[in-house]
């Protein structure tokens, strides 16, 4: 509910065509069973405030599907400290990057990846979505 809530109007703004969520969630539950995907419920004094997936099935790569942290929490070094902590663990892990896609009408999201020192290396036009790299080396 907080990855609707937070991000529905974006998502349907940028895709052509319109988002599917029932596809998401179909997704999210294939997920939670693969050895391949984490699925994270971000709690706040035991209220969930945020989600975070990441995709591990490369041994290059680490792939954020969605990091997402309610409105409320955001500007509270939430995503500044997850990100911190994705970092650490994927040049521990000797990844090469760390790479997601980002809505081009997510102004703050691709604001504050570029902060960090991503960079869009392509463009996804049916979604609207900036593919962004983070090189780790």
């Amino acid at each position: 509910s907080i990855n609707f809530q937070e991000m529905n109007d974006i998502v349907q703004k940028a895709w052509v065509g319109g988002f599917k969520w029932e596809s998401w969630f179909k997704d999210i539950e294939q997920a939670i069973t693969s050895p391949y995907h984490r699925v994270f419920i971000i709690e706040k004094d035991s209220i969930p405030i945020g989600t975070l997936w990441v995709s591990n099935d490369s041994s290059a790569v680490l792939w954020i599907t969605a990091i997402v942290i309610d409105r409320r929490w955001q500007r509270k070094k939430i995503g500044s400290k997850i990100m911190e902590f994705l970092i650490y663990q994927s040049k521990q892990a000797q990844k090469k990057y760390i790479e997601l896609g980002v809505q081009k009408n997510n102004i703050k999201a691709l604001n504050f990846y570029r902060s960090l020192g991503f960079k869009t290396y392509d463009y996804l036009r049916y979604a609207n979505t900036e593919l962004m790299r983070l090189s780790l080396q």
